[in-house]
């Protein structure tokens, strides 16, 4: 025990006593972190309050990989983000896109 590493050495250690939290706040976006929290991330948009006043809109970063794995191809996807950009929601999305598609 005296010597430096000696107790995690001759013992083992834990996942949990060696892993680090998540980065939090200014530092999560410098890291390109949509979330700065460990719970699970089920909004689509987040808004983040800055410190020098003003708001940050993200959206969540999970949906293009998510509609990847669903079939879309890549111009849907960008027509999707770009509507829950623009609405904050996914609602109404097919109808807006096939307006877009199909002009009358």
């Amino acid at each position: 025990m005296g010597q430096r590493g000696g107790t995690w050495k001759a013992y083992g250690y834990r996942n949990a006593q060696v892993t680090v939290l998540a980065p939090t706040g200014t530092i999560s976006f410098l890291m390109d972190c949509d979330r700065q929290e460990s719970n699970r991330d089920i909004a689509l948009v987040k808004y983040k309050l800055l410190a020098g006043g003003g708001m940050l809109k993200i959206v969540n970063q999970t949906i293009k990989p998510a509609l990847e794995k669903l079939g879309y191809n890549s111009d849907e996807i960008e027509r999707i983000v770009a509507h829950i950009d623009a609405f904050d929601t996914i609602e109404d999305v097919t109808d807006r896109m096939d307006r877009q598609s199909h002009p009358d």
